[in-house]
């Protein structure tokens, strides 16, 4: 019996250990930043005491939340400024190929669709000369913020990028995108929402 109890003591004392090293070896995975934010390829995870929702989940048909955030020129603005209007929300960042990659088609949608439908590019966790250098490089003119804590993010259910949310007038969400879309696929997606404005 002794031999026993001695025996599992001496287990849990050895594992104890590793399992708290492979906790925090995993912590620091999934936090991995370089100099210009992110790695592209970690798993972005954020944080925040006000969240909606845990990250990663489905928010369809919940509506969206109408937090302020800073715009790219200067002083702030809320997803409420949209009321009333279709909106498309698109997480971006500088070190995200295929964000740069859309960013095209979401300037031609937008430039179709003028105010019938709002369209926002929200930069995530990143440092903002890169992502001013990435909007004056493609010379986007849609509406830019910046969600530098991930807090809009996180209340979206949003863990990859690209992430694109399509919201009804009454904004409520309609769909979540996660990866690049065409010129095509956004378009079909804004025609929807306008036929059921």
């Amino acid at each position: 019996m002794r031999a026993s109890r001695n025996r599992l003591l001496a287990a849990a004392v050895v594992a104890a250990p590793v399992a708290l090293l492979a906790a925090v070896g995993t912590a620091f995975a999934v936090d991995s930043l370089s100099d210009d934010g992110p790695r592209a390829d970690s798993v972005l995870r954020f944080t925040s005491d006000d969240s909606e929702v845990p990250a990663g989940s489905d928010t369809t048909g919940s509506y969206l939340p109408h937090r302020r955030w800073e715009r790219f020129g200067g002083g702030s603005a809320s997803l409420a400024d949209y009321a009333g209007r279709p909106l498309v929300l698109n997480f971006f960042a500088s070190y995200c190929p295929p964000c740069i990659r859309e960013m095209p088609a979401l300037e031609a949608v937008s430039r179709d669709v003028g105010d019938d439908v709002g369209v926002v590019g929200m930069n995530l966790a990143d440092q903002p000369d890169a992502a001013s250098a990435l909007v004056d490089r493609t010379g986007v003119t849609y509406d830019l913020g910046r969600d530098p804590d991930g807090a809009l993010a996180e209340a979206l259910g949003v863990v990859n990028l690209p992430t694109t949310v399509f919201a009804s007038a009454d904004h409520r969400i309609v769909e979540v995108h996660t990866g690049e879309l065409s010129e095509r696929q956004l378009r079909q997606r804004v025609s929807a929402l306008l036929e059921d404005a």
